[in-house]
């Protein structure tokens, strides 16, 4: 079942989607009682992962600048924050 989320997570192309492929991830882990702090435990270890995630979105994607500085990328930003959210609902399978 996790692994199957974390294809959902991976296939979700929209806010919408990977919100409901979230929703079953927090209604999982309600069911399996585990708290919001072993669900921030699971993600520290990702933490530089997602960083420059974002980080390499921001700067090489193309598309609309940020704060008129041509290096910026909205798009990028918004793509960044998307794969970030899909990193952090992705690797949830190990057990509380």
């Amino acid at each position: 079942m996790c692994g199957g989320l974390a294809i959902v997570a991976f296939a979700a192309g929209s806010w919408s989607r990977l919100a409901l492929a979230g929703a079953v991830l927090v209604a999982l882990t309600a069911a399996a009682r585990c708290g919001p702090g072993w669900m921030l435990r699971t993600l520290w270890p990702l933490r530089w992962l997602l960083l420059f995630t974002l980080l390499l979105h921001l700067f090489l994607s193309p598309g609309y600048t940020l704060f008129g500085v041509a290096w910026l990328s909205r798009d990028g930003l918004r793509l960044g924050l998307l794969t970030c959210g899909q990193l952090g609902v992705a690797p949830w399978r190990r057990h509380c």
